[in-house]
């Protein structure tokens, strides 16, 4: 670890993103302090890097931390924000049903923190990310939209409210899909997004609202 951090501090920005991509494939607790200081980084192809390499990090920070990138400057690094969103959907999917069943109480809180995160992202930062400048990112948050409030994440949620749950993790989870259920802004989002200059935005939303409606 240290001679990444060590990496991280050089004077070259191609060497400074590769110490980004490493921390993202480390386990050391360490990892996502340093991913967060390097989102300030002046060079934007490292602050891309970082924000990859936070879509590898599985930390109730990590969806808080690429709702700030989604407000990056650069429109690389917006993307890669996006994109890395997609990439932890999959874990959101699992639900705090099945980090209960691995990881115990602990489980459940760090469940619920890393969906806090992630329902920061959803909520504001990646329904206001339909409308960026850039149509890669309108594109990348459409997709994202439909990763995490897909079918999947829905019968997670219902399947962890049959467990004997904490009072707190149980008002968690029902507000969670109360808040997917009466997503009526990212609908409409998704919808204005169907008629974007861009093939690629319309494509992106048309399948994001279909993933929507078959929950």
């Amino acid at each position: 670890m240290w001679w990444t951090m060590r990496r991280l501090k050089s004077a070259d920005p191609e060497i400074r993103a590769r110490a980004a991509k490493k921390l993202g494939e480390s386990r050391d607790s360490r990892a996502l302090a340093l991913l967060e200081a390097a989102l300030g980084d002046e060079d934007a192809s490292v602050r891309a890097a970082v924000a990859a390499a936070l879509g590898r990090t599985v930390h109730p920070r990590s969806g808080t931390l690429l709702a700030t990138a989604l407000q990056d400057r650069d429109p690389e690094v917006r993307a890669a924000a996006a994109a890395a969103l997609v990439e932890l959907a999959p874990v959101f999917q699992l639900g705090i049903a099945a980090m209960l069943q691995k990881e115990g109480p602990r489980g459940g809180a760090l469940g619920i923190g890393f969906l806090k995160g992630l329902r920061e992202a959803t909520a504001s930062a990646l329904t206001t990310a339909l409308g960026d400048s850039d149509s890669r990112v309108r594109a990348m948050a459409a997709v994202a939209l439909g990763e995490i409030w897909n079918q999947q994440a829905a019968r997670a949620f219902r399947k962890a409210l049959d467990r004997d749950l904490p009072p707190a993790t149980e008002a968690f989870i029902m507000f969670m899909l109360a808040l997917r259920e009466a997503g009526e802004e990212i609908v409409q989002r998704l919808q204005a997004a169907l008629g974007d200059a861009d093939a690629a935005v319309q494509s992106a939303a048309a399948e994001a609202l279909r993933k929507l409606e078959k929950s």
